[in-house]
């Protein structure tokens, strides 16, 4: 598929004048972007295009053989462009599975190479609105990414409020320098007891 570069420069900032207005900046873009996109064919649009050709073609072959039989009585040419007629007939026929087969081959391919395209076409809109209109504004017409749900915050804050450890009762012992140990007794018939909390001192 055939590209072209683009031009964007309005005809004011290639001549060294000083930048067009923004209105004018815009209508030129949007006029080489029109181009570009009028170029991109879909492989299904060519493609019954192309059948569209054929068709019509066979249908002209048989209006003017009909209208030189009206004309022409001479039984010898009639059969000799009767003749014709059939042999390109069968060629646009043929010509038409022709085109059928290759459409089914390469269509993957050509919307692939389309879509390749499309996409460099529009990395060139969005190239060109940021230059006329400016990075502030770009953003601004970018959707704000939405805030996590309450209710997720929320989960998050009661898990962080229940891992945190418990304050001590014992007011006499600097909160600064204390530390939580736990350890555990068992009896000797292997039952556990419940864990003893003993506060040190560091």
């Amino acid at each position: 598929m055939e590209t072209f570069p683009f031009h964007t420069l309005s005809t004011s900032c290639r001549h060294g004048l000083p930048h067009a207005n923004i209105t004018t900046r815009l209508r030129e873009a949007i006029a080489n972007w029109n181009t570009h996109l009028q170029g991109i064919k879909d492989p299904d649009d060519v493609f019954r295009q192309e059948r569209a050709r054929i068709s019509d073609t066979s249908k002209k072959r048989i209006e003017e053989f009909y209208l030189n039989t009206l004309r022409d009585n001479d039984n010898n040419n009639n059969n000799d462009n009767v003749a014709l007629l059939l042999r390109t007939l069968l060629s646009d026929g043929q010509q038409m599975k022709e085109l059928e087969m290759e459409h089914e081959v390469t269509r993957t391919k050509k919307q692939e190479l389309q879509d390749e395209v499309a996409k460099s076409v529009g990395r060139r809109i969005v190239a060109d609105v940021i230059d006329i209109l400016g990075l502030s504004a770009e953003q601004h017409l970018m959707p704000a990414v939405p805030p996590p749900p309450e209710e997720a915050t929320s989960t998050t804050k009661d898990h962080v409020d229940s891992a945190s450890l418990p304050v001590p009762d014992d007011s006499d012992a600097p909160a600064a320098t204390m530390g939580l140990t736990t350890r555990t007794r068992s009896y000797n018939n292997g039952r556990m007891a419940e864990p003893v909390r003993r506060w040190r001192h560091r």
